[in-house]
């Protein structure tokens, strides 16, 4: 299949896409299948859009430990969103287990 039938592939399910994808990840397709590109770059879409904290850490299993873990990961990250200068609106807790699941709050 050469290029231009994935291109038409894509045009054909533009709706699909639509569905599936944020509204910019879809006009970047789009864009992309029609040969429509920018080559300017605003100051603004370079900007970080997160701030996060991590740590590997031994099981816990007493809920007054986790607790005071949260507590330690938390004033961490509001050090770095206070030395960054940034707000939010959404704080996400991400969980990865020995097992290595993954479950988000």
């Amino acid at each position: 299949m050469c290029i231009r039938d994935r291109c038409k592939d894509i045009l054909q399910r533009a709706a699909e896409l639509y569905v599936l994808f944020n509204r910019e990840y879809f006009e970047f397709y789009i864009k992309s299948v029609l040969g429509i590109s920018r080559n300017i770059h605003t100051e603004k879409e370079d900007m970080r859009k997160s701030v996060g904290v991590y740590s590997t850490f031994r099981n816990i299993t007493l809920l007054t430990e986790f607790r005071a873990k949260i507590e330690e990961l938390a004033d961490e990250l509001m050090e770095r969103v206070e030395a960054q200068g940034v707000v939010g609106r959404t704080l996400t807790l991400t969980i990865k287990t020995y097992k290595f699941i993954m479950t988000q709050k």
